[in-house]
């Protein structure tokens, strides 16, 4: 008998969230993001150091310009990713939380993972990401789920900050 019980969609809406959250979580976009503006800093100081001012200035200015490409790049290849995936899309699931593993339940097939083999957790506003690796996981709805079976989930495993 299971300590609690969910059935979740998995929808693109719960898909790009859980992906996005990954990014800043799991794959430092904040560190690409800065490391980003730094080369172009440093682009802009050699124009500079060259004589070519308005080069460095151009260079400068456009700065806010890139972390938009780059989100723009990186919501690209989620929608990408989410097309590719005819299995889950929009695939309904049950999933049943005992005390030592979960089990989901979907037409696809039946899937058994231990708590003590999660990677860990991802959380973001409306998402929580039980994590078997640092690129897989099931993803949830948090508006699916007890508090209670939330406040669960967080003693199984790590949340990842």
């Amino acid at each position: 008998m299971p300590l609690y019980s969910c059935d979740q969609v998995y929808s693109k809406e719960l898909y790009n969230e859980c992906m996005w959250c990954a990014y800043y979580k799991l794959r430092s976009y904040k560190k690409i993001v800065l490391v980003l503006i730094g080369v172009v800093l440093a682009a802009a100081l050699i124009f500079v150091f060259l004589g070519k001012y308005v080069g460095a200035a151009i260079i400068a200015l456009s700065m806010p310009i890139y972390p938009i490409i780059l989100r723009n790049t990186i919501n690209k290849q989620i929608d990408k990713a989410w097309e590719s995936n005819t299995a889950y899309k929009n695939l309904n699931y049950h999933v049943d939380f005992y005390d030592t593993y979960y089990e989901s339940v979907s037409k696809n097939g039946t899937n058994k993972i231990y708590y003590d083999k999660l990677f860990g957790i991802l959380e973001s506003e409306h998402a929580l990401a039980l994590m078997s690796g640092n690129n897989q996981g099931s993803m949830l709805a948090k508006n699916q789920m007890s508090e209670e079976l939330i406040a669960f989930l967080k003693t199984k495993a790590k949340v990842i900050e």
